[in-house]
């Protein structure tokens, strides 16, 4: 199945598969089409983290954490908050960890 014709449940049976390659493509053809849609965001940073590329999980991390709360899903947001934390404290960030935990 090509990407673009994928779906969010494609990208988690790929996270599940921990075909973190495949994982990414999927995500990241659907964030392209809908980059504000944070399910598909948090996808996107979960293959992200797994490739090794944690700034950008980050990033896309906290995109999820502001379409979270912008769709009031603030219990969504808060989960989000504390991966940003614990994704901080891996970086070696632990001023910014402690920012998003507050």
């Amino acid at each position: 199945m090509a990407a673009a014709a994928a779906d969010l449940g494609d990208a988690h049976a790929a996270l599940a598969d921990h075909d973190w390659a495949r994982a990414h493509e999927i995500a990241g053809a659907l964030a392209a089409d809908r980059p504000t849609d944070p399910d598909v965001l948090v996808a996107l940073a979960e293959a992200l983290w797994w490739l090794g590329r944690i700034d950008e999980c980050i990033a896309a991390r906290e995109r999820a954490f502001e379409a979270f709360e912008e769709r009031g899903d603030f219990r969504a947001a808060i989960h989000v908050a504390a991966r940003v934390f614990d994704d901080h404290n891996f970086k070696a960030r632990p001023a910014i960890a402690q920012a998003w935990l507050r």
